[in-house]
């Protein structure tokens, strides 16, 4: 799961055992002042972004969430208001 379009190696892609989790939403949040997709924002140099899976454990049938993201790590700006975002 991420991203459908990956522009110059930008992307947080998620990979999960389809017969051990069943997905129950899955996404990608944007980490600029839009949250429009593909876009850089709060000063990054970059494309910001996370993927996100919320799934059952088949198994244990409990509910969890994945996610994956790549923070700036030059711009402070960037790092605090993108976990702004997550939070």
């Amino acid at each position: 799961m991420g991203t459908d379009y990956i522009p110059k190696g930008s992307g947080t892609g998620l990979f999960y055992l389809k017969h051990r989790f069943s997905p129950l939403d899955m996404g990608q949040v944007w980490f600029n002042e839009k949250r429009k997709p593909f876009g850089k924002g709060y000063g990054a140099n970059h494309i910001r972004s996370m993927s996100y899976l919320v799934a059952i454990d088949i198994l244990s049938n409990k509910k969890l969430l994945i996610v994956n993201t790549h923070l700036d790590h030059l711009v402070a700006e960037s790092v605090s208001n993108s976990l702004r975002i997550i939070d």
